[in-house]
């Protein structure tokens, strides 16, 4: 990402390295949390839409910052700095869209638990280290998929 290549040609800093690669495993699981959580409809089945959830701060950046840990809220403000500074160079906004995507995930799960962001975070370092994530059930996804297909 743009982002995170930037920020690391700015800083050197171990630590501040780990939170940009922590910053793209957060959007992985949140990805994937929000696909987990969908229905299946039927073929041909349209699917009912969805009121917008009043918990998901806007494309704001001080809405963004409010839903924040002072912690996380300090990365936010590092980042922003980085992010604006490359936007006047480069007079175009991508950079500064996709910096406040992400952080607007990241205040959703902020706003679900306090703390949350970096529990997420710990879990990913585990499955990366251990390689297995000790909390996922076994599957037959052959049986899954006779059994959707009406196949018992």
């Amino acid at each position: 990402m743009v982002i995170v290549r930037a920020a690391q040609k700015v800083t050197s800093s171990t630590a501040q390295q780990q939170r940009f690669r922590w910053s793209a495993q957060i959007k992985l699981v949140v990805w994937l949390a929000g696909r987990a959580g969908r229905r299946r409809y039927g073929r041909g089945m349209a699917t009912p839409a969805a009121a917008p959830d009043p918990r998901v701060p806007p494309a704001d950046p001080q809405a963004i910052r409010a839903c924040l840990t002072p912690t996380l809220a300090a990365e936010f403000d590092h980042e922003w700095d980085i992010v604006l500074d490359r936007v006047k160079q480069s007079q175009d906004l991508t950079d500064l869209h996709q910096l406040l995507a992400k952080w607007r995930h990241t205040a959703v799960l902020e706003l679900r638990g306090p703390g949350a962001t970096y529990q997420v975070l710990a879990k990913a370092e585990q499955i990366q280290r251990t390689g297995h994530n000790p909390d996922a059930t076994p599957v037959d996804l052959q049986a899954l998929i006779q059994q959707r297909l009406g196949h018992h």
